[in-house]
């Protein structure tokens, strides 16, 4: 399997999470709860994701066309953006103000487009320039190293967030 394979699988399953999250808001006072525990869950989700993501750009910065380079750095500051963004949707939705969901709401739209377009942009230029710098011999390494390193980094979160790992 291509690192890119797996990546754009994972994409998948953002993609849905994104919908169920869509799906929720035009009720968004009514499914505040729902709409925590899927924001919650899409932060994971993106958090493991990009831990992923980051790692193979680090590991291939020096391989990548430089105009590929100013691209990949900004989709890394991306991904810090949307995953404040996301901690502060949830922080949102956890909170059980009146009129306030439909505000939140209206913040959630826009960052769904966000992370809709980053994806699309990752898979369309920064997938192919992964895939051509690692070749086929390389991407099953680096698929491992990849999974190392979310095995490490959920093993150094605290007990708490783990459980919350198994609930969502």
């Amino acid at each position: 399997m291509r690192v890119t394979e797996e990546l754009r699988n994972e994409h998948g399953t953002l993609r849905a999470k994104l919908a169920l999250l869509e799906r929720l808001l035009p009720r968004a006072r009514a499914t505040q709860t729902s709409l925590r525990d899927v924001t919650a869950s899409l932060g994971r989700c993106l958090c493991r994701h990009t831990e992923k993501e980051t790692f193979l750009v680090e590991l291939l910065q020096e391989r990548l066309p430089e105009d590929t380079r100013d691209t990949t750095r900004h989709l890394l500051e991306e991904h810090d953006e949307h995953s404040h963004a996301l901690t502060a949707l949830r922080e949102c939705f956890a909170q059980e103000g009146e009129g306030e969901a439909e505000q939140v709401a209206a913040q959630a739209v826009q960052l769904i487009e966000e992370l809709r377009e980053h994806m699309a942009v990752e898979e369309e230029l920064l997938f192919p320039e992964v895939d051509r710098a690692l070749g086929a011999t390389q991407a099953k390494d680096a698929v491992r190293l990849m999974h190392t390193i979310v095995r490490c980094s959920a093993a150094e979160e605290p007990r708490e967030a783990q459980g919350a790992y198994q609930t969502a």
